[in-house]
């Protein structure tokens, strides 16, 4: 509903009632510009390729500092 003033999303892959890959269709289909992150404590695998690949600009594995989040939300926004 307030997509447009949304600035980024942190996208767990894992989450209970919807898969991340399925999240990211979804917010693709609504609103393609805006940027996404990937977070995973999986690990770089098959699913986060496909992800990057669809437009997802980055991946940030978990666990994760302050400072590693505030560097990678950084890179994404540009």
């Amino acid at each position: 509903r307030h997509h447009e003033t949304i600035a980024g999303v942190v996208l767990d892959l894992k989450m209970p009632r919807m898969g991340g890959g399925d999240a990211f269709s979804e917010m693709q289909r609504i609103a393609p510009y805006v940027p996404v992150l990937i977070c995973t404590g999986y690990g770089d695998n098959e699913e986060v390729e496909a992800l990057l690949r669809a437009g997802a600009r980055g991946l940030l594995m978990k666990p994760f500092t302050l400072h590693q989040l505030a560097g990678s939300l950084q890179r994404f926004r540009r």
